[in-house]
């Protein structure tokens, strides 16, 4: 009986305790109601183990004597493993070798800009013949050309990066791979089928739109601004060369080291620039590429589906003449980042330089406005106007407006499109009075039209429909174009209501400029010199 009275009474102290545990449970949960909730880690989809987020890793000033007597050094050890040893990188001052299995030449490099793949296999080793990049890929790029301390890879039209440590941070599946500069954590922007996500420097990757606060990550990046972030620059000291070791050196004239840019995909997948760029010069000598630079200055977007993008290619050459070459390019683009067209425009300012921009206008239409030369008579350089319209297939034709000022009659003006940078001689009394050098090129900068370039923009609306008009002057200056056919005393009834409207709002300007026209212009005289 005392057994089981003590059995009893154990069993009722247990069960208070316990209740007295479920109640003080109960009231935690309560309290913690008002308490900030605490979000959960973001999915990530890991696929590099750990990992160890690296310092940039910066590039390393070249002895390409001393390179060239490493590299014969290994060559001699492990050359007969290969078929060709075509490049070396020096990266932390180690050597690595761009190793191949199978046919490779200069074949593979076509006249195209573009790389014959498909009869060799390429890898990449240090000099101790340890396999960083196995030998599997159609193309292995220059460390830091995608983003720093990343090497990207590519089979079979697919793309992955390594580290030069030998980490997979993603394997060659994706389709296409994009930089990203906005937040620190992210190291690029990733693409497959048709989800956007992104790589953190922790090696880690996700498509998951909650893994990351800015949801521009995972759309295409032409439908945001993350395009106008896009740059690459050969001269960034996070770019590392790539270039032949096995070259003839001389102690009175070093080589240059053959240099190559094997060109990030998402430059040469939209058109952009070629797939590769050979005669870089790894260090100055009497001739190569010193420097590539590829910007996406502009875009527009909401075109039929596509999106418009003005991307500017420069390049420099050292030779005795030290010139350079510049490729300014209109870009469609389409929602799933792939090109549908484009134009190539090789005009710039000599004098005013680039000042470019691209708008999407109603019905499908694309402007362009560029520095170069038009056919006004009255400027040398000034922002030249062309409209484009976009058919359903993202293909560009381009609009046959008559005239120096298409802007009138194709979209309503704004005080923008009289705006710019613009070019012309000096008068003798502006040399007179200025009291400029007559031996010299003497030129004007303005940076508005003036009072007298809007009167002739007004009237080219009405001379494009044929108008005869009856100020000698008008007659005299229209007579001289092509496309003007006086046939008409009136042409209101042929005037659309977009020329209507800007027939209008230049009347007011000319009118808001009437006696302070200079503040307007702000003309400047200056002198151009030649080299040599």
């Amino acid at each position: 009986m005392a057994k089981l009275l003590s059995f009893c009474l154990f069993f009722i102290l247990l069960t208070i305790i316990s209740c007295s545990d479920n109640t003080s449970s109960t009231q935690n949960e309560t309290l913690n109601d008002s308490d900030p909730v605490v979000e959960s880690e973001p999915v990530v989809l890991s696929n590099v183990a750990e990992f160890e987020i690296q310092k940039s890793i910066k590039r390393n000033k070249l002895n390409l004597k001393e390179i060239n007597s490493r590299a014969a050094a290994f060559k001699a050890e492990f050359g007969s493993l290969y078929d060709n040893l075509p490049y070396v990188t020096f990266i932390n001052n180690q050597l690595y070798f761009y190793v191949i299995q199978g046919k490779w030449g200069n074949s593979n490099l076509k006249d195209a800009g573009s790389i014959k793949k498909g009869e060799y296999k390429m890898g990449l080793v240090d000099d101790k013949n340890t396999i960083i990049i196995p030998v599997e890929y159609d193309k292995i790029s220059n460390m830091g050309g995608l983003a720093y301390n990343l090497i990207e890879v590519e089979k079979g039209g697919k793309y992955g990066v390594f580290d030069i440590k030998g980490n997979e941070l993603l394997k060659a599946e994706f389709d296409a791979l994009f930089p990203y500069e906005a937040n620190e954590n992210v190291w690029l922007q990733i693409k497959k089928d048709n989800s956007y996500g992104w790589l953190n420097k922790n090696g880690d990757f996700s498509f998951d739109k909650n893994s990351h606060p800015d949801n521009k990550l995972f759309s295409a990046p032409a439908g945001s601004d993350l395009i106008k972030s896009w740059s690459f620059n050969s001269q960034n000291d996070l770019f590392h060369p790539v270039f032949e070791p096995f070259v003839e050196f001389f102690d009175d004239e070093p080589s240059n080291g053959n240099g190559i840019i094997f060109t990030p995909s998402y430059l040469y997948n939209l058109g952009i620039v070629d797939e590769f760029q050979s005669d870089w010069m790894v260090v100055e000598s009497d001739f190569g590429l010193v420097n590539s630079e590829v910007k996406v200055s502009a875009v527009a977007e909401d075109i039929s589906g596509f999106s418009a993008l003005w991307a500017v290619f420069k390049s420099s050459f050292l030779d005795v003449r030290d010139y350079g070459d510049e490729l300014e390019q209109l870009i469609i683009v389409s929602e799933d980042m792939e090109p549908a067209d484009k134009l190539k425009f090789t005009e710039s300012g000599m004098i005013c330089g680039s000042e470019n921009s691209i708008r999407a206008l109603e019905n499908n239409l694309i402007e362009t406005c560029q520095m170069g030369k038009n056919n006004y008579e009255y400027y040398s350089e000034m922002p030249v106007y062309r409209y484009f319209s976009v058919d359903e297939k993202g293909k560009l034709n381009k609009l046959d407006v008559k005239g120096d000022f298409p802007s009138s009659r194709t979209t309503l003006l704004t005080e923008d499109h009289l705006k710019g940078c613009f070019i012309r001689d000096v008068t003798d009394a502006e040399i007179n009075e200025n009291d400029l050098d007559e031996d010299y090129f003497n030129y004007a900068i303005s940076s508005h039209l003036s009072i007298k370039d809007l009167d002739i923009m007004r009237n080219e609306i009405f001379a494009v429909h044929g108008y005869i008009f009856s100020n000698p002057d008008y007659q005299e200056y229209f007579k001289s174009k092509e496309w003007y056919k006086p046939l008409y005393e009136n042409v209101e009834d042929k005037l659309s209501d977009i020329e209507k409207s800007n027939i209008r709002f230049l009347k007011k300007m000319t009118k808001k400029m009437a006696g302070k026209e200079g503040e307007y212009t702000k003309a400047e005289f200056s002198v151009y010199v030649a080299a040599g």
